[in-house]
Protein backbone atom coordinates (compact mmCIF):
# COMPACT_ATOMS: atom_id res chain seq x y z
CA UNK A 1 0.00 0.00 0.00
CA UNK A 2 2.72 2.37 0.72
CA UNK A 3 4.59 1.88 -2.18
CA UNK A 4 1.56 2.05 -4.54
CA UNK A 5 0.79 4.98 -2.90
CA UNK A 6 3.94 6.56 -2.74
CA UNK A 7 5.79 5.45 -5.64
CA UNK A 8 5.62 8.47 -7.43
CA UNK A 9 7.84 10.34 -5.29
CA UNK A 10 10.84 8.30 -6.59
CA UNK A 11 10.16 8.14 -10.03
CA UNK A 12 11.09 11.17 -12.44
CA UNK A 13 8.87 13.13 -14.25
CA UNK A 14 5.61 11.48 -12.03
CA UNK A 15 3.81 13.39 -9.55
CA UNK A 16 1.19 12.56 -6.83
CA UNK A 17 -0.87 13.40 -3.75
CA UNK A 18 1.06 13.41 -0.87
CA UNK A 19 -1.25 12.77 2.16
CA UNK A 20 -0.51 15.23 5.17
CA UNK A 21 -2.85 13.26 7.46
CA UNK A 22 0.25 10.12 7.13
CA UNK A 23 2.92 12.68 8.28
CA UNK A 24 1.83 14.30 11.10
CA UNK A 25 -1.23 12.13 12.58
CA UNK A 26 1.13 11.03 15.22
CA UNK A 27 1.83 14.73 16.85
CA UNK A 28 -1.19 15.48 19.18
CA UNK A 29 0.33 18.91 19.62
CA UNK A 30 2.58 21.16 18.03
CA UNK A 31 4.98 20.77 21.64
CA UNK A 32 8.78 21.59 20.67
CA UNK A 33 9.78 18.27 20.88
CA UNK A 34 7.59 17.00 18.43
CA UNK A 35 8.03 19.63 15.74
CA UNK A 36 11.98 18.18 16.10
CA UNK A 37 10.72 14.79 15.77
CA UNK A 38 8.64 15.67 12.32
CA UNK A 39 11.74 17.87 10.84
CA UNK A 40 13.78 14.60 11.69
CA UNK A 41 11.61 12.93 9.08
CA UNK A 42 12.50 15.70 6.83
CA UNK A 43 16.51 15.29 7.09
CA UNK A 44 16.76 18.05 9.70
CA UNK A 45 18.61 17.28 12.69
CA UNK A 46 17.13 19.90 15.14
CA UNK A 47 14.39 22.12 13.77
CA UNK A 48 15.32 24.95 16.17
CA UNK A 49 19.96 25.07 15.65
CA UNK A 50 18.68 25.00 11.63
CA UNK A 51 16.33 28.17 11.97
CA UNK A 52 18.42 30.19 14.76
CA UNK A 53 21.72 31.52 14.83
CA UNK A 54 22.19 32.65 18.47
CA UNK A 55 21.77 30.12 21.30
CA UNK A 56 19.70 32.55 23.31
CA UNK A 57 16.71 32.56 20.18
CA UNK A 58 17.00 29.13 19.75
CA UNK A 59 16.15 28.59 23.68
CA UNK A 60 13.79 31.76 23.74
CA UNK A 61 12.01 30.54 20.46
CA UNK A 62 11.60 26.86 21.80
CA UNK A 63 10.74 27.47 25.46
CA UNK A 64 7.80 30.22 23.81
CA UNK A 65 6.46 27.44 21.71
CA UNK A 66 6.19 24.68 24.66
CA UNK A 67 5.26 27.21 26.94
CA UNK A 68 2.00 27.59 24.60
CA UNK A 69 1.08 24.68 23.95
CA UNK A 70 1.41 23.32 27.82
CA UNK A 71 -0.57 25.92 28.73
CA UNK A 72 -3.26 25.46 26.25
CA UNK A 73 -3.25 21.59 27.23
CA UNK A 74 -3.39 22.97 31.26
CA UNK A 75 -6.48 25.33 29.97
CA UNK A 76 -8.60 22.76 27.69
CA UNK A 77 -8.14 19.90 30.59
CA UNK A 78 -9.83 22.33 32.99
CA UNK A 79 -6.91 24.09 35.27
CA UNK A 80 -8.18 27.37 36.39
CA UNK A 81 -5.19 28.59 37.48
CA UNK A 82 -3.20 28.83 34.54
CA UNK A 83 -3.64 32.12 32.86
CA UNK A 84 -2.04 33.93 29.67
CA UNK A 85 -1.45 37.77 30.31
CA UNK A 86 -1.96 40.26 27.18
CA UNK A 87 1.60 40.47 26.94
CA UNK A 88 2.46 36.26 27.15
CA UNK A 89 0.04 35.99 24.01
CA UNK A 90 2.27 38.75 22.42
CA UNK A 91 4.49 36.77 22.78
CA UNK A 92 3.31 33.46 21.81
CA UNK A 93 2.03 34.69 18.66
CA UNK A 94 5.42 36.33 17.83
CA UNK A 95 6.97 33.07 18.82
CA UNK A 96 4.63 31.57 16.15
CA UNK A 97 5.10 33.57 13.91
CA UNK A 98 8.78 33.31 13.54
CA UNK A 99 8.79 29.48 13.62
CA UNK A 100 6.32 29.34 11.27
CA UNK A 101 8.07 31.96 8.74
CA UNK A 102 11.87 30.41 9.20
CA UNK A 103 10.88 26.70 8.84
CA UNK A 104 8.91 27.95 5.84
CA UNK A 105 11.70 28.37 3.95
CA UNK A 106 14.12 25.60 5.71
CA UNK A 107 11.31 23.47 4.56
CA UNK A 108 10.94 24.54 0.85
CA UNK A 109 15.24 24.17 0.91
CA UNK A 110 14.74 20.92 2.29
CA UNK A 111 12.03 19.66 -0.39
CA UNK A 112 14.59 21.31 -3.28
CA UNK A 113 17.34 18.58 -1.90
CA UNK A 114 15.33 15.95 -1.85
CA UNK A 115 13.23 16.07 -5.24
CA UNK A 116 16.36 17.75 -6.77
CA UNK A 117 14.18 20.57 -8.47
CA UNK A 118 14.52 24.68 -7.53
CA UNK A 119 12.57 25.22 -4.55
CA UNK A 120 8.49 24.47 -4.50
CA UNK A 121 8.01 27.81 -3.09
Amino acid sequence: MFVGANAWLWQAGTSGELDHKRLVDWMKSPHPKYLIRHYRAWGVADVFASITRAPHTRTDLYLRLAEVVDKRHAIAHGDASVDATSSDIRAYVAAARTFGARVDRLLAAQISLFASVPRPW
